[in-house]
C-alpha cells in the first residue's frame, strides 16, 4: 500500500511541476528570412561616432552603446540605447533593404566586405544634438576611416543612419550611404582615386529616384524655392578656407536638390531605365570626375542633345528644366524673381556671386550688361537668359576667389521692398528633417 501511495505522490508532483514550469525566454526569433532579437537580451557593443552639434554648427566624436537588434542576409541593425524603434519599424528597414539591395548593387556596383561577414551594419542612433528650427539635420553619413583604420580598432562596412527620422526618410538614407560606401571600393580600393564629391553626391542622390518618394518630395520643394542652380562647386566655400563660406552660411544643403534634379533629368532623357547611373558609376577612376560624367552621357546620347562638354550640358540642364517639369511639377525661375528670404541670402546690393558651373536665371537687360568671358549666355525666351559661370575648379566642391563672377541683378516687384528682411526659417531647405550627410575623411 504504501508503494502506491508513493507513485501517486511522484505523479501529483510530476503533474505540479509542469503546471508551475516558467516558459523560457525568446531570445530571438526568425521573421521570414529576418532574425529579431528580443531587446532585454539583446548582445550590446560600444561603438564611436560623429554627431553635429547644431550650436556650433561643428561635428564631434562620442561613444554610446547600441544593441544588435536584427538582421538578415546582407545587413545588421545596431540601435542605440535610448532610442524608440519598434519591432514593426526595425522588420520594415531589413524587409525593404533586402528588397532594394539587389538593385543598388546591379547598378552603382559591389561593396568591400573587409570584415568579412558579408553585411552591411547599420548605427541606427541620434546623429544631431541641439538642433532647432532653420537647421538642417545630418540624416546619415558614410566614413572612410572605418574602413581604413576601423571602428575602434575593427574595420568593417559601417554605416551611420539617424534613427529618429520616419521610417520611409530613414529608408532612403540608407540607400544614399550605402552608395558613397560601393563608390569608395570601387574607386579608391579598386581604382585608386577617389570620384569627386559633387558626382559621388550626385549617384547617391539618384538612389533616391529609385528608392525614396518622400526624399524626392523634399527635394523638388528645395529646388522650386531656391532659384540658384549650382552642386559642382558643392560646399559653397573658398578652397583657401574651407571654413570660409562664400554666402555667409553653409549652404551645401542647396547643392543635393540641384543634384538630384540633375540626375534625373539625365536619366529621363537617356532612356529612363538608370543606365545613366550605371554607366557613371562604373566610368573609370583614371578620369576627371567632369570627363567621367561627358564620356557617359556620351555613350547614351548619340546624337548630343544633351551637350558634348560640361558646359553645354549645365546650360541645357536648366534651359531644358525651364520648358520641361520632368512630370514632377519642377519649375525654374529668376533669382531677382525670388522671395525676400532667398534674395538676401544669394543678393546683396544688388550683386550676387555666380560660382563656377552655377547657373541664375536673370532678364535680358542685366545679362546685356555682363562682359565676362567667364559667363555663358543662354536665351530662355520671354526675356530672360540663364547665366552659366564656366569656370572649373581645382579642388573638388571648393572655389578659388578668381573664379567668382560678380552679377549685378534687379529686384523684382516681389523682391523690393522687403530687401532687408533676414528671415529663413520659412525655407524648406533649413528645416530640420531635410536630408544632407557629412562627409568624412
Amino acid at each position: 500500500m504504501k508503494k502506491i501511495y508513493l507513485f501517486l505522490f511522484i505523479i501529483i508532483m510530476f503533474i505540479i511541476s509542469c503546471n508551475n514550469k516558467s516558459t523560457s525566454p525568446i531570445i530571438s526569433e526568425d521573421i521570414g528570412d529576418i532574425t529579431y532579437y528580443n531587446p532585454v537580451y539583446a548582445e550590446t557593443k560600444q561603438y564611436s561616432f560623429y554627431k553635429l552639434d547644431h550650436n556650433t554648427d561643428d561635428m564631434f566624436f562620442t561613444k554610446s552603446t547600441f544593441k544588435k537588434i536584427a538582421e538578415s542576409k546582407d545587413a545588421i541593425i545596431y540601435l542605440e540605447i535610448g532610442i524608440d524603434k519598434s519591432k514593426s519599424d526595425i522588420l520594415n528597414f531589413l524587409t525593404e533593404f533586402e528588397k532594394d539591395y539587389p538593385k543598388e548593387i546591379e547598378i552603382y556596383g559591389s561593396p568591400s566586405d573587409i570584415d568579412q561577414n558579408g553585411k552591411i551594419i547599420f548605427l541606427m542612433a541620434s546623429l544631431n544634438t541641439n538642433s532647432k528650427e532653420g537647421d538642417s539635420s545630418v540624416g546619415g553619413y558614410f566614413s572612410s576611416s572605418d574602413l581604413i583604420q576601423g571602428k575602434d580598432g575593427v574595420r568593417g562596412e559601417y554605416l551611420h543612419v539617424d534613427a529618429t527620422w520616419n521610417t520611409s526618410s530613414v529608408l532612403g538614407v540608407m540607400m544614399h550611404e550605402l552608395q558613397h560606401l560601393i563608390n569608395y571600393n570601387v574607386n579608391v580600393f579598386n581604382g585608386n582615386k577617389a570620384m569627386d564629391i559633387w558626382l559621388n553626391e550626385s549617384l547617391s542622390e539618384s538612389t533616391s529616384h529609385l528608392f525614396s518618394p518622400s526624399i524626392i518630395e523634399e527635394r523638388i520643394t528645395a529646388f522650386n524655392q531656391t532659384p540658384y542652380y549650382s552642386f559642382y562647386s558643392w560646399y559653397f566655400r573658398y578652397d583657401d578656407n574651407v571654413n570660409n563660406n562664400i554666402f555667409g552660411r553653409d549652404l551645401s544643403v542647396v547643392s543635393y536638390a540641384n543634384a538630384s534634379m540633375f540626375m534625373k533629368w539625365l536619366d529621363i532623357n537617356t532612356g529612363g531605365n538608370q543606365e545613366i547611373y550605371k554607366k557613371i558609376a562604373s566610368s573609370s577612376p583614371s578620369l576627371d570626375s567632369e570627363q567621367r560624367l561627358v564620356d557617359s552621357i556620351k555613350a547614351l546620347d548619340t546624337s548630343s542633345a544633351l551637350g558634348a562638354d560640361m558646359n553645354s550640358i549645365m546650360v541645357n540642364w536648366i534651359s531644358d528644366l525651364n520648358n520641361n517639369d520632368l512630370g514632377l511639377g519642377v519649375r525654374v525661375s529668376a533669382l531677382a524673381d525670388s522671395g525676400a528670404s532667398i534674395y538676401n541670402l544669394f543678393i546683396e546690393s544688388g550683386q550676387t556671386k555666380l560660382i563656377p558651373r552655377a547657373l541664375v536665371v536673370c532678364t535680358t537687360s542685366d545679362a546685356d550688361k555682363i562682359n565676362d568671358s567667364k559667363v555663358t549666355e543662354e536665351d530662355l525666351g520671354n526675356g530672360t537668359v540663364a547665366l552659366l559661370n564656366n569656370s572649373k575648379n581645382a579642388n573638388a566642391g571648393l572655389v578659388s576667389q578668381n573664379n567668382i563672377v560678380n552679377i549685378s541683378l534687379t529686384p523684382s516687384a516681389a523682391a523690393s521692398g522687403v530687401l532687408s528682411s533676414k528671415s529663413y526659417n520659412d525655407l524648406i531647405i533649413f528645416k530640420k528633417d531635410y536630408f544632407r550627410d557629412i562627409i568624412i575623411k
